[in-house]
């Protein structure tokens, strides 16, 4: 998973990579079977609300 984030726009957006490619490669070479696969990605978006202000605070 990888956050950008763009002063320009104020804007901050979620790229998600499947588990075993980009940043996540070193830490699973082989990738994930389809099962954990979706565990993982299913849990990327709370993970990343948890990091970030989204909405500038505003709920």
């Amino acid at each position: 998973m990888a956050q950008l984030s763009s002063t320009r726009s104020g804007c901050t957006v979620l790229a998600v990579e499947g588990p075993g490619h980009g940043a996540s490669a070193g830490l699973l070479p082989e990738g994930q079977p389809p099962a954990e696969r979706t565990t993982t990605l299913h849990a990327a978006p709370a993970d990343f609300a948890r990091d970030v202000v989204v909405n500038n605070g505003v709920t």
